[in-house]
């Protein structure tokens, strides 16, 4: 009759336990047997090759964005630039060929335009004129709304006019003869000759700039008659009184018409060689609705 049992699978046949002789020392050899060693299954190792390419990805992406970001950012400089040069020349009146010199300042723009402010604008005019007066003048600004209908936190017109752009002022002094200006100590003086009975008499007489009430004002502080200081009122009382009273009168220029309603000249000195006009607009909308609106003189 044939053997019908069934074969043991080796994966599963139990491992007979191994001896090894030992002497007892009555020269009959015992066997004990050795500790059965069971097989450990090992774990198959993961592949890592998943995380590694997202990680490579992400950095992939960065840099792209990164590029991006550096690559846009001198376009955005250029139109905003652009955009800021326009808007000068609207306020101000100017000739659409004027020569607007525009800085932004550093840091990026794009970061800036997310706060919804431009930190600093820098504009630069190698030409203003502000009540017949012309000059170079700079424009700085603080917090620049991208929304025209808000306010800009900070704003100022730096206008240095030069000694020979005065010269129409020292025109304004009748009957006199080649009058010339001169700045200095704080004030502008001019110098010229009246004939006084045949005789040509040097006269010149210091004024000194103040900003009031939106005009540019000239007012008499000293006068001279052939080197010497005299008192205004002496040289009011004096046979040359009368013939020097525009100079004594003093001289005044509206400023104002030429600036935005929202733009005030508020102050005005002379320094070193320049006659320097300060204009402010803090907290003045910079669109072209308020800024069509010019200012008056009273």
């Amino acid at each position: 009759m044939p053997d019908q049992t069934e074969p043991i699978d080796p994966a599963t046949r139990p491992i007979a336990p191994i001896t090894t002789p030992v002497n007892s020392g009555s020269g009959n050899a015992q066997t004990r047997p050795l500790p059965v060693v069971h097989p450990v299954e090992v774990a198959p190792r993961r592949k890592r090759r998943g995380w590694v390419g997202v990680v490579v990805a992400l950095v992939i992406l960065v840099a792209l964005v990164v590029a991006a970001f550096f690559i846009a950012e001198p376009f955005v400089r250029t139109y905003a630039e652009k955009q800021v040069r326009t808007q000068v020349i609207q306020a101000l009146k100017l000739p659409p060929t004027t020569v607007v010199n525009v800085d932004l300042g550093s840091g990026s723009l794009i970061l800036q335009a997310l706060t919804g402010r431009i930190n600093d604008v820098r504009v630069s005019l190698p030409k203003l004129t502000m009540g017949g007066l012309t000059g170079s003048a700079v424009l700085t600004a603080k917090g620049v709304p991208l929304d025209s209908s808000q306010e800009v936190n900070a704003l100022t017109i730096r206008v240095a006019v030069p000694q020979k752009a005065l010269q129409s002022i020292a025109s304004n002094v009748q009957g006199s003869t080649k009058p010339t200006v001169t700045l200095g100590a704080g004030v502008a003086k001019i110098a010229t000759t009246y004939s006084l009975f045949g005789v040509s008499v040097p006269l010149a007489i210091d004024i000194k700039p103040s900003a009031d009430a939106g005009r540019l004002k000239f007012t008499p502080e000293n006068f001279y008659v052939n080197g010497g200081k005299v008192s205004l009122s002496d040289v009011e009382k004096s046979p040359i009184g009368g013939l020097v009273g525009s100079a004594l009168g003093g001289t005044s220029l509206c400023v104002a018409q030429d600036l935005p309603k929202s733009f005030v000249l508020s102050k005005a000195t002379v320094i070193s060689k320049e006659v320097v006009l300060m204009v402010t607009g803090n907290h003045a909308k910079l669109n072209g609705k308020d800024l069509a609106v010019r200012g008056t003189c009273k």
